[in-house]
C-alpha cells in the first residue's frame, strides 16, 4: 500500500437509507420466483441480505443470506420455494444475537414460528418505539427471544393471545405496539398486510395476472410484470387468501407522520410515495434550491449519482445551466482503498465535463459530510477549477429514531454540518447552500387529503412518536451488574 494510502468503506453516500424492503405474493404459482425479482428492484433499500419465505399451503419454509439479492438467491434454494404464496425482505446492516453476542452472517427476518393453529412468518421494515418495552414483558412471561428484530417481538405476542383465529392474534399483538412500521404476515395460506396508524412507511398494492401483490415500492411490482393499483393506508390491514382480498382498519386513527427522507432519497426515483410520485418532488426540490441558493459561477451542473440526479436536473433547469453526468459509478460496496491524498472509489469523475469548470456539485442530503468531501477531492483532481457545493434538503440534526439507517448521532453532532463555515471547510469547497426546511415542506406539500402528514425529526429534532428509554434489555440487566452499580 502507497504511504498515506488507507483502506476505506466505499459507502459514502451521504444521507438516508431505508433497513428493509418488503416484497409479497399471495396466489401465484410462481411466487417465491417473483418476489426474488421484486426484491432485486429494491436493492437500494438494502443490499447487505435478504430473506424470504414460501409456502405450499402446509409447510412454510424460509432462506435467508447475506449479500446481494443474486447471491443470496440461486437457482439452487429457489426450487426448494415452492407455493402459491411468498414473502421477503432486503436488509441492511448485520446485527448481534441476544444470545451469543456474535454478529450475525445473514439477516434476522423473516422469522418463522408456530402459534396456536399453525407455522407464522414475520417480515418488517421499520421500529417499534415501544420494543424495549415489549420485549422484557415477553421475558416475564417465560419467552426466549433470539434476535434483536421486532419482527420476532411481534410474533411472539401473537403466539401468547389468547385470541382463537390467525388474524385476530395478528391486530391482538399490534394493538401493543407503536412505532413506525410496515409489516407482512404469512401463515401457511394466507397472507397480511399492514400499515402503522401514522403511515411512516409506504406500502403498496398491486396485481401480477390474478395474483395479489404486496411491496415496499410501486417499481417492483412493475418489475416483477405487475401492475400497481393503489397504497395501502395508514392503520389498515389488508388480508390477502384464495378467497380474495379483504381490507379492514382495526387500529385507531393518528396524525399523519410519513417520512420526509423517502422523498429525498430513500425511495426509488420511478416510485409513488405518499400519493405523489418522486422524480417531480425531487426535480422540484432541485427547483427551489435554485432560487434559494443560486451558483452564479457555476458553468455545469453536476448531480452525485443517485437521488440527487434528479434533484440536479431541477437545479440546472432553474439556473438555466446544463446538466452533465460528471461523475459516474466506480465501486459498489466493499473495502477499498483510498487513492494517494484522498478521494472516493465509489464514483469517479469525468474529466471531460469538469476539466477547468465551475462546477455545482448537486447532493441530496448531508449527514456527516465525508462522503461529500471526498466527492469534491475527486472533482478538483479530475480538474475541474471551482466547485460549490448546493444540497437538496436541510442538514441533518439527528439520525433516524425509526429504523432508517444513517451516521449515528455522535457522528452527527462531531460533524457540525449545520456550520455553514464548518462544512465549507469540511467538504473544501468554493461555497455550500442547502435547501431550508421550509422549502423542503413547501415542495413536498403541507398536506394530503387536506391533513398535515410529515415527518421530518433528522431536520428539526421534533418526532411526531419519541421512543420509550427504560433501561438496557433484560439480557445485560443481570443482578451481577445491578450489584456492580454498572
Amino acid at each position: 500500500m502507497a504511504s498515506g494510502a488507507r483502506l476505506i468503506s466505499t459507502d459514502t453516500i451521504e444521507g438516508f437509507r431505508d433497513e428493509q424492503g418488503l416484497f409479497g405474493v399471495a396466489g401465484h404459482g410462481r411466487a417465491a420466483e417473483l418476489a426474488v425479482l421484486g426484491l432485486y428492484a429494491m436493492q437500494h433499500r438494502g443490499d447487505d441480505g435478504a430473506g424470504l419465505v414460501a409456502s405450499d399451503g402446509y409447510t412454510l419454509r424460509c432462506w435467508r443470506g447475506a449479500g446481494s439479492v443474486g447471491s443470496v438467491f440461486s437457482a439452487g434454494p429457489l426450487q426448494g420455494l415452492v407455493g402459491r404464496l411468498a414473502i421477503g425482505q432486503v436488509s441492511r446492516g448485520g446485527s448481534a444475537s441476544l444470545v451469543t453476542g456474535v454478529i450475525a452472517a445473514e439477516p434476522e427476518m423473516p422469522v418463522v414460528g408456530r402459534v396456536r393453529g399453525g407455522q407464522v412468518a414475520v417480515t418488517m421494515a421499520g421500529k417499534f418505539t415501544n420494543g424495549v418495552r415489549l420485549r422484557r414483558d415477553l421475558e416475564d412471561r417465560g419467552a426466549v427471544l433470539v434476535t434483536n428484530s421486532d419482527a420476532e417481538v411481534l410474533l411472539q405476542w401473537m403466539a401468547q393471545s389468547n385470541q382463537r383465529t390467525f388474524v385476530n392474534r395478528l391486530v391482538d399483538a399490534l394493538w401493543k405496539v407503536e412505532g413506525a412500521f410496515s409489516v407482512l404476515v404469512c401463515s401457511e395460506d394466507r397472507m397480511i398486510a399492514v400499515r402503522d396508524p401514522r403511515g411512516f412507511r409506504p406500502l403498496v398494492m398491486g396485481r401480477i395476472g390474478s395474483a395479489n401483490v404486496v411491496a415496499s415500492e410501486g417499481g417492483a411490482i412493475r418489475a416483477a410484470g405487475g401492475e400497481v393499483l393503489r397504497e395501502i393506508g395508514p392503520g389498515e390491514m389488508v388480508i390477502l387468501d384464495p378467497s380474495g382480498a379483504t381490507t379492514v382498519t382495526p387500529f385507531p386513527k393518528r396524525p399523519r407522520a410519513a417520512c420526509l427522507q423517502e422523498l429525498v432519497q430513500v425511495a426509488g426515483v420511478d416510485a409513488h410515495v405518499f400519493g405523489q410520485d418522486v422524480y417531480p418532488v425531487r426535480a422540484g426540490f432541485g427547483e427551489r434550491l435554485a432560487k434559494e441558493q443560486p451558483c452564479a459561477r457555476a458553468q455545469v451542473v453536476v448531480g452525485v449519482p443517485g437521488a440527487a440526479e434528479s434533484v440536479a436536473l431541477g437545479y440546472a433547469r432553474a439556473s438555466k445551466l446544463g446538466v452533465e453526468p460528471g461523475l459516474t459509478w466506480s465501486t459498489s460496496g466493499g473495502p477499498a482503498v483510498e487513492p494517494e491524498g484522498g478521494g472516493t472509489l465509489r464514483f469517479t469523475a469525468v474529466p471531460a465535463v469538469v476539466s477547468g469548470k465551475r462546477v455545482a456539485l448537486v447532493a441530496s442530503s448531508v449527514v456527516t459530510g465525508d462522503g461529500l468531501a471526498t466527492i469534491v477531492k475527486t472533482l478538483r483532481r479530475a480538474g475541474a477549477s471551482e466547485v460549490h457545493v448546493r444540497i437538496g434538503s436541510p442538514p441533518v440534526r439527528t439520525g433516524c429514531l425509526y429504523g432508517v439507517a444513517s451516521a449515528t448521532d455522535d457522528e452527527i453532532s462531531a460533524s457540525d454540518v449545520g456550520n455553514l463555515l464548518t462544512l465549507t471547510r469540511k467538504l473544501g469547497a468554493d461555497s455550500v447552500g442547502w435547501l431550508s426546511f421550509e422549502g423542503l415542506r413547501a415542495v413536498a406539500g403541507q398536506a394530503i387529503d387536506g391533513r398535515a402528514m410529515w415527518c421530518g425529526g433528522c431536520f428539526t429534532g421534533e418526532w411526531p412518536v419519541v421512543p420509550e428509554t427504560d433501561g438496557q434489555l433484560g439480557l445485560f440487566d443481570t443482578e451481577e451488574r445491578k450489584a456492580e452499580g454498572r
